[in-house]
Formats: C-alpha cells, structure tokens, sequence
C-alpha cells in the first residue's frame, strides 16, 4: 500500500489534548458506541478516555481473544468498525484470532494495542525483549492486518487515526492495527500532526469487447444459476439482490455467508451448496451451463477439494472486485470468466444493457423437481439420528428457526453446529445469519453475539453453540451477564466435537482420538457453570417442550438453553471421499 505525509491538525479552535483523550473523541465522532477490550498497565490510559466518554461504552471482556470477536459482531451487525483495546504483550497477541475473523471474512475493524513507552522499545537492537511485556505486534500481525502503524512519536496520531479508519473501510474493509506506547497515550497532542495519506484500489470497468462476451454468455445460457455471497454484505449492497433475481428470474444459490440476502420462501431461492449443501443444490450446478457469481469467493467448502468437477457443463462467470480473488482459480485448475468489478457497477451495467434472456420455464420445473425429490431423501436421512436418550439436531434447529422473529440477529459457532444451523435455518425478513465463515474458530459465536447485542440492543440475538466451541470462551457469561440482555444461547452438547468424529469415522476407521469423553476430552457440568454465572438455564435431554422453549425465548434477560444432542449425529449430506459434490454422503 503506497504511502506519503500529509498534515493533519487538530480541531479549529483546539490548543492541545491528551492524546487518549483524542482518540476516544476521535471513534465517537465515527459513529461508534461500544469498545471492546481487557484493561492492563500498557493502556489503561485510553481505556479511561474511552470510559469517560459520554458517547463511548467499554465492554469488558473476560479475554481478549473474545473482545476481538465482539468487535466483529458488533462491526457485521452495526455497519462501523469494531474496536478491540487490549495492553502490550501478552493482551494484544491474544487479539490474534479476532483479526483473523475479521481479515478473512473482510470487516472492518481497528485494533489499539497498548505498548511499552518509547525509551524502552528494543528497537533495532538485536534483543528479544527490552521493556516488560514487549512484543513485536505489528510483525506478528501483519499478514492477518490491512496495515498496522506503530506510532513512536505522539506527532503521527491524528493522522494515523485517520489513515486506519479509511483503510478498515476502504475497498476491501478488513482490520488494522495501532501500536501505542505509553508515553504516547499520555502525551499532548497539538496542531499539525503528521499522517501517511493512503491510495486505495481504483474502481475497474469492462471493455465492451469483454462486456459483450459476458453479455452474450449470460443471453445464450438455457440452463443458468445465480450465486450470490457475503460480498452484498461487504459493500452494503443488500438492496441490490432482489433488484438482481428481478432481473433475472434465475434458479438462486447460496454460499454460506450469503443465506440470509434471500428468505426461505423466494420463488427463486434454491438454497445452499458446497460440501455440507443440499443434493439438490449440488445436483443444479452438475447439470447448469452458465454460473454467475456474485460476491461470493468460492472457497473450498463451495467448490470442494475437486475444482475441476465443479460446474462441469458450465461457463463460469465470476464478478469480484479483488483481481486476487479472480486469478487464483488458475492455480487450481478451474476456468472461470473472470469479470474485475464492484457489484454495484456490474449489476448497474446489466440493467442498462437490456440483455434478452432466454425462457428457462422448464430448468425452473427441473430444479423444483430435483428440490421435492432430494428434500424428502435427506428428511428421511436425517430423521435416523432419532435417538430414545437424546435430541435430534435437525428437529432442534427446526424448532428454533420456528420460534425466532423477523429481524433477529442469529450467529453460529464451528463444527458440525455450523451445517445443521445453515442446513436446516429457515430465513425470515431481516434476520441476520452469520459466523466467522472462513477462518471459523470454536468460541467464535458466544463472544461475536455480545458485539452483535450491545449494536442492536431492540433486536433479538440467537447464539446457537457446541458444547466444545461453548467451553472456549464460556468466561464469557460473566459479560453477557452485564451486558446482553437481549441474548439467548443454545448449546447443542453432543458431547465432544461431533464433527471430528464423523471425519475420524471416515479417514481413520473410527479411530476416535480427543473428540470425546471417553478418549480423553475433559468435559464439565455445563449447568453448575452456568449457575456460577447466575443465569437462567433451561435443558433439554430426552425431548423438548415447544412452549416452554418460546416462553424461553420471550423472557427478560440473557439465558442458556442446553441441548442434549445424540452423540452419534451426523452433518447430513456432507462430501465424501471422492471430492465431487455430487457423491454426497449418505448415499440416498
């Protein structure tokens, strides 16, 4: 990223200010009203600027590994970047995994790390250490960070301030990082600070040569599937989609992070694919001749480990925006018309172009057809893991997705958690369904929820759990105690890590290693912690009572559900061995 000086002073008619002082001022005149962190010697001066803000609140997190995924929530659910504080050392590597979340699945957000006062920073020494909890942050952080700055004189704050936050925002939204030491927090700022003004990405148009190669595709094509993705989320271009299906009036598939653009019940809505989709899904991108694909990366859970047998009767259109995105499907071997574009400009372009579309009349009943006649297989499928002592997952997320209202916010965890949620979720007007898709860490959803909670405190937040992923971050009721009121957990226990024993069963004979109870994974009475906590606890083992379910999720306050989850469920369908998505295990 190219860089240069520029001035930036402070505020007409302001002398000097305590540079903690100015960048609590600084997030709240972003629009931003919740911080996220865990105080330490190394930056509490800017956590009591952020506190005594009448604009800002901290949220004190239990880790700080949690705080960076509250940021991520709050900056999914809000439209603002997240901020995640922490102290030198120790405290700011544990935001590590939090900007993972946030750079792979592209929210922005900025991370203020505190660090050792400048007369005590190594340097260019060849030390490993020189102040107390000092750590080289910014190397650590890089590859997952936009940018990091590390401020070494209190002259560059106001304008690297500035610089994160366009850079968090801009084209690619995704997190950058701060380093302040202490001194610099304490410091007095005056006019005229120094800052790196950035250059971003310029927007990239087609030539009417290549538009009317695209074009003509998309008018010849009798077999077509629109794919659409996290990307409308991206750019905050929700709107767009229904003016796209408009448009089209194609067969429409989702990638994960692009379920909730469309409700359960749009003409044209056909579902997820991938290697935890639908047969049906699966089986239209077989038999289709043109795909377009529309913010969506197309990662290995979508295409799976096969490209070449992805789509294999179909042109390929992807539109993206990151030429890096587009080249690297060469490197795998899938050929691809690539289409370097904002979305908003290409869809802009196609309505302008008045394509004529061919009549797809009967696709549409094919797909219908293959829909009604997979659906009824997997249902019967999926009925097997009926169990005598235990709950069928499939019938628990049912019944959930029955009880939540238009416009809740539901957020999900990894694991086999994640399938049966986006498997079986039915999407209702202005819910949100999301996790950290690509880099999905375990403790993700219950940390990412009190984010989601505090940005939208009018609206219900849905965490929907594994009791693995449940004990990564569970410090974290103590948080939801103060601050959620309007959360509710589930936590689906299947007892271990469900979805590693099912690949276990297929590549190692059943050899089943740390993934449960009975070899060698620890478990604990989930109620007697969340009693600890002083939260209500509603728990289901045998069967559930759908009354008293709703009645849990109508009550004051945050609350926990456990689930009690046959141990022995599958993720149904889900890839098998071969690497195509159309062998799909079970066979049916």
């Amino acid at each position: 990223m190219n860089t240069n000086t520029r001035r930036n002073p402070l505020p007409l008619g302001m002398g000097s200010i305590k540079a903690s002082d100015y960048i609590a001022e600084f997030i709240a005149k972003q629009g931003i009203t919740h911080c996220f962190g865990i105080t330490g010697a190394h930056i509490m001066h800017l956590i009591d600027s952020v506190a005594r803000h009448p604009k800002l609140k901290f949220i004190a997190t239990q880790h700080e590994q949690a705080a960076g995924f509250a940021s991520d929530g709050y900056a999914r659910i809000s439209g603002k970047p997240g901020i995640a504080i922490s102290t030198s050392g120790p405290g700011a590597v544990n935001l590590l995994s939090g900007a993972c979340a946030s750079y792979f699945d592209s929210v922005p957000a900025v991370y203020l790390t505190g660090q050792v006062a400048t007369n005590w920073l190594k340097r260019d020494r060849n030390l490993r250490q020189m102040g107390f909890q000092e750590t080289d942050v910014c190397n650590i952080f890089k590859p997952v960070t936009k940018f990091c700055f590390e401020i070494k004189e209190s002259g560059y704050v106001q304008g690297y301030l500035d610089s994160a936050f366009s850079i968090a925002t801009a084209w690619r939204p995704g997190p950058v990082l701060i380093d302040l030491p202490d001194d610099i927090q304490r410091a007095d700022l005056y006019a005229g600070g120094i800052s790196a003004a950035l250059t971003h990405q310029n927007k990239t148009f087609l030539t009417n040569t290549a538009k009317n190669g695209i074009y003509d595709l998309i008018q010849q094509a009798q077999r077509p599937i629109l794919i659409i993705g996290n990307g409308f989320h991206i750019t905050h271009d929700e709107e767009l989609v229904s003016r796209l299906i408009d448009l089209f009036q194609w067969p429409v598939l989702t990638t994960w992070g692009g379920k909730d653009l469309l409700v359960a019940n749009n003409r044209h809505n056909f579902g997820v694919f991938g290697t935890c989709g639908s047969r049906y899904a699966n089986k239209m991108l077989s038999e289709a001749d043109l795909v377009l694909s529309l913010g969506a990366r197309l990662d290995q859970n979508v295409i799976s480990r096969n490209p070449k047998a992805f789509a294999p009767k179909a042109k390929i259109i992807i539109v993206d925006r990151d030429e890096a995105e587009l080249s690297k499907f060469e490197h795998i071997g899938l050929q691809i018309e690539p289409v370097k574009m904002d979305l908003a400009d290409f869809i802009s372009d196609i309505r302008e172009a008045g394509l004529k579309l061919q009549n797809i009349d009967s696709w549409l009943k094919q797909c219908d057809d293959w829909e009604n006649d997979y659906s009824k297989k997997e249902m019967l499928l999926q009925k097997q893991n009926d169990a005598l002592t235990s709950i069928n997952p499939y019938n628990a997320i049912d019944l959930i997705s029955i009880l939540a209202g238009e416009n809740d916010i539901i957020i999900t965890d990894a694991g086999a958690t994640l399938a049966w949620t986006f498997q079986n979720w039915r999407i209702k007007k202005g819910q949100r369904l999301f996790s950290a898709f690509n880099h999905s860490p375990m403790g993700y959803a219950l940390s990412a929820s009190i984010g989601a909670s505090v940005a939208a405190p009018h609206r219900r937040v849905i965490c929907i759990t594994g009791d693995g992923s449940f004990q990564m971050n569970i410090q974290e009721l103590a948080t939801i105690k103060y601050f959620c009121p309007n959360l509710k957990v589930f936590v689906m226990d299947n007892q271990g890590y469900g979805i590693i024993r099912q690949t276990q069963d297929i590549w190692l004979e059943g050899r089943h290693i740390a993934s449960g109870q009975a070899d060698g994974l620890g478990r604990v009475s989930i109620a007697r912690i969340v009693s600890g906590y002083n939260l209500p606890l509603l728990s289901y083992k045998k069967a559930y009572d759908p009354a008293l379910m709703e009645k849990f999720m109508h009550m004051d306050g945050p609350g926990i559900c456990v689930i009690k989850i046959n141990p022995d469920a599958k993720i149904i369908p889900k890839m098998g061995t071969g690497g195509n998505l159309v062998n799909m295990w079970p066979e049916s």
